[in-house]
C-alpha cells in the first residue's frame, strides 16, 4: 500500500527518545508501521475505536511484526476512543501521541481530555488536523501546552499544518501559527489565501471565526509588507 505524504513528512519528524508512541492516526497503521520498522520506540501502540480496523489490523501486525522475535519494538493494539486511552501505567515514561487525518474540532476534543487526565506525565503531541488548526490552536493554549515546532505539508493540492507540541515546553504556542510563515514562500501564501477565503465566510457565524479572519487578516498584510 503506497504511504501518503503526510505519513512519511509525519513519521521522518518523529524523534528516537520517546518510550512510547501512539498511532491515534485514520490510516490503518500505516504510520505505526513505519516506526516498528525503524525501531523509533521501545513501545508502539496502535488506537482506534472500529473493531474490525483493528481486528486486521492486529493480523497485519502479528505477520510483518511477531512479538516472539527480538526486535528491540513491541506493539499493542487497543480498540477504543483515542480520548479514553489511559497512560498512568507507563507514567515515569515519556510519551507520544500521534492524531492526524481527522478535524481540528475533534482533534482539540482529544487532546483536552489526555492532557486533563494526565497533568503529570511527560506527554507530547504531534498533530496534523485536516481543518480547524485556529480552533485547535486555541485548546492547546487553553490546555498550557507548548510548542515544540510546526510547519505545513502540501499534499493534492491540500495544505496541512503540522504542530508538535509538550506538557513540557515554554514556547508560546500562536494562535495563527507563526512558525509556518518563516519562508515567504509561494506555496504559503496560497495556503494563507485560502483560509481567509474561508474565515471571510464564516466569520458571521461565530466570535471565534470572526477572530480567526481578523488575525490571518492582519497576518497577511504584515507578509506583504515584509516583501
Amino acid at each position: 500500500m503506497k504511504i501518503s505524504k503526510r505519513i512519511k513528512c509525519i513519521e521522518q519528524h518523529i524523534q528516537d527518545h520517546y518510550q512510547h508512541i501512539w498511532d491515534c492516526c485514520c490510516d490503518h497503521g500505516f504510520l505505526g508501521g513505519l516506526l516498528l520498522e525503524t525501531k523509533r520506540a521501545p513501545h508502539i501502540h496502535f488506537v482506534d475505536i472500529v473493531p474490525s480496523i483493528m481486528i486486521q489490523l492486529e493480523r497485519q501486525l502479528e505477520q510483518f511484526f511477531p512479538l516472539n522475535t527480538p526486535s528491540g519494538t513491541s506493539w499493542l493494539v487497543h480498540c477504543q476512543d483515542v480520548a479514553s486511552i489511559d497512560l498512568q501505567a507507563f507514567k515515569h515514561d515519556a510519551h507520544l501521541v500521534v492524531i492526524a487525518g481527522v478535524g481540528g474540532e475533534l482533534t482539540a476534543h482529544l487532546v483536552k481530555h489526555i492532557s486533563h487526565a494526565h497533568p503529570e506525565i511527560n506527554l507530547e503531541f504531534l498533530l496534523c488536523p485536516v481543518n480547524h488548526s485556529y480552533k485547535l490552536r486555541h485548546t492547546l493554549i487553553n490546555a498550557r501546552l507548548g510548542l515544540k515546532s510546526e510547519f505545513l505539508i502540501e499534499e493534492n493540492q491540500r495544505f496541512y499544518e503540522v504542530i508538535h507540541v509538550s506538557s513540557r515546553s515554554a514556547t508560546p504556542i500562536s494562535p495563527v501559527g507563526d512558525g509556518l510563515w518563516q519562508s515567504n514562500e509561494a506555496a504559503q501564501h496560497h495556503y494563507l489565501s485560502k483560509l481567509l477565503k474561508h474565515y471571510k465566510k464564516s466569520s458571521q457565524q461565530s466570535s471565534l471565526d470572526n477572530d480567526a479572519y481578523v488575525a490571518y487578516q492582519s497576518l497577511y498584510h504584515q507578509l506583504n509588507n515584509a516583501l
